[in-house]
């Protein structure tokens, strides 16, 4: 089976006739070129349409002296590789080593239309192979598969998580490949980071860390619904008493919500004492600029004395999405629709999402159709390109709806209607 990112030869056979002085070479990507001789070389950019057996076409154009042009249709079939979900994730990093953690990648493979296209996970570490992993639920995911002349398929299917645990003591980089049955395959680094903890002496010893401590810069944390930032505090007594500790977020300290507490307290294996307090920035607040410093103070006391200690972090302000694009196409690739179209088609909408602070916009699309009965009615869907079948609406005159746009952190900021299409 062809793989992406091969180099595949195109030779065709020579035949008789007028003297040919070109051959002009179309792919499945809406790219050409011209050659003076039968044959061209091409790389494998994309797999093949999972609904026509993985095939991709390409024509050739014999064109001779006196103007006579033939063509000539061709295709091949290329393996679909996994695609890795967005996003991979680490659970615990940058912290005191060593540290447990647990890395997950999710993959999803287009080729399930096919059939049953099992993934295999496989975990490294340089040359040592760790293993394969554990694997979680699969849950229902849709990919968009498109070539061969802009057609557009989507692709509904499952994703495939799967875990790795382990426990951290020097920085290194762990590889998941996946792979397919076909002998497609993709990869993820995952890039560990810890450092080593500091000598504890004599009183109550602490040290404070936040998303990298011991770094000279203040950590960066983006405001938003469900975010958090987590404020971490190791502490000895002298007498290897136990300790309490008391977090303060007050209004002082720059705080638009103040919040006080324990945190998660835990004793480390040498007797030191831990606390983590997850601090919610769901409700701060930039009241002038685009970004503000807050401080956290942790009282640590034993039976004997009391230590305290602060941790900072820049809070930025979060930006939504400034523009949003939207542009409605035949879905067969007959180009750009303006507003009138054939009933019983599909039709794809796409929308360009600006967002100041590089983030992917997320659309929401409703359509309704103006008459008629479509199922269902309305349909929702979510993707900057989502396609809409109205095949099997009947009496419909035409297609309305509207879109939302949100960043990563769900931040509503724009809306619109879609453009609006009529049946002919």
């Amino acid at each position: 089976m062809n793989q992406t990112g091969e180099t595949k030869t195109f030779v065709l056979s020579a035949s008789s006739g007028s003297q040919i002085y070109a051959y002009v070479w179309k792919f499945w990507d809406g790219t050409s070129e011209a050659t003076v001789y039968p044959t061209v070389q091409k790389v494998l950019n994309i797999g093949g349409n999972p609904v026509d057996d993985r095939s991709l076409y390409y024509t050739c154009s014999p064109v001779a002296v006196n103007g006579h042009e033939v063509v000539v249709n061709g295709s091949l079939q290329v393996n679909n590789p996994p695609s890795i979900v967005p996003s991979p994730s680490i659970s615990t990093n940058d912290t005191y080593l060593p540290f447990n953690t647990r890395l997950q990648l999710d993959a999803f493979h287009v080729d399930q239309l096919l059939g049953n296209q099992p993934l295999q996970f496989d975990w490294y570490l340089g040359a040592s192979a760790l293993g394969n992993g554990t694997l979680g639920a699969s849950y229902p995911y849709k990919g968009t598969w498109s070539g061969n002349d802009t057609v557009v398929v989507n692709a509904a299917g499952t994703a495939q998580p799967c875990f790795y645990d382990t426990t951290v003591y020097s920085n290194r980089v762990i590889r998941c490949y996946v792979q397919d049955n076909s002998g497609g395959i993709a990869f993820v680094d995952f890039d560990l980071r810890g450092y080593t903890r500091p000598a504890l002496e004599t009183g109550i010893v602490a040290s404070t860390g936040n998303l990298g401590a011991g770094a000279s810069a203040l950590p960066v944390k983006r405001i938003g619904y469900g975010e958090y930032f987590e404020f971490v505090v190791e502490a000895r007594d002298a007498g290897n008493a136990v300790l309490n500790f008391s977090w303060n977020c007050a209004g002082s300290n720059n705080w638009t919500v103040p919040s006080t507490g324990a945190g998660a307290v835990t004793q480390n294996p040498d007797g030191s004492w831990r606390s983590v307090f997850l601090k919610d920035l769901s409700g701060e607040v930039v009241s002038s600029g685009t970004e503000k410093t807050a401080t956290a103070v942790c009282a640590i006391i034993s039976p004997s004395a009391r230590t305290d200690v602060s941790a900072a972090v820049v809070l930025v302000k979060n930006s939504g999405p400034t523009a949003v694009a939207v542009t409605v196409f035949d879905a067969v690739g007959n180009g750009a629709i303006t507003s009138h179209q054939s009933a019983g088609v599909k039709i794809r909408y796409e929308a360009v999402v600006t967002d100041p602070d590089g983030d992917i916009g997320y659309v929401y699309w409703t359509f309704v159709a103006t008459t008629g009965t479509p199922w269902p009615n309305p349909t929702q869907m979510v993707g900057p390109k989502v396609v809409v079948d109205t095949g099997s609406w009947t009496g419909c005159v035409g297609v309305v709806g509207s879109w939302v746009a949100v960043d990563r952190l769900l931040q509503p900021s724009l809306s619109g209607t879609v453009p609006y299409v009529t049946f002919s």
